[in-house]
């Protein structure tokens, strides 16, 4: 993910990504938006919590998104599980609708458009 947009949702996680300095979203651009709604909802949660949820790592894993997380409890756990059900129908490098594609034994959900220069790039079989 970009700097910028690495930036902006580490801005709107001060309670989740408090204890981590240096953070990284080890997936595309696309997921912004998912993960923005998931972090505003993680937060919500945890404002009054005794022991906050900590973020330990985020990324794309096997075509979805993985969101992995310490001190989580069984809301927090819903609303996990709904942004990585998400990400299985959104596009990870521009966000719009798309299904799972694999190329060359690699997964990811693209829509057509981000899927076109893919297929075009497909070596053949031997």
């Amino acid at each position: 993910m970009r700097d910028e947009l690495t930036r902006e949702l580490l801005a709107a996680g001060p309670t989740i990504f408090k204890t981590t300095p240096t953070f990284y979203f080890e997936c595309e651009d696309g997921w912004f938006d998912l993960l923005e709604d998931l972090i505003e909802l993680l937060e919500a949660e945890m404002a009054a919590a005794e022991e906050p949820l900590i973020v330990a790592q985020v990324k794309e894993k096997f075509g979805g998104l993985r969101f992995y997380v310490y001190n989580s409890n069984d809301v927090c756990d819903g609303y996990i599980d709904w942004a990585e059900r998400r990400s299985w129908k959104t596009c990870c490098r521009c966000g719009t609708p798309g299904t799972m594609k694999t190329n060359n034994g690699w997964s990811s959900v693209l829509c057509e458009i981000c899927a076109a220069p893919v297929a075009s790039v497909v070596s053949p079989k031997d």
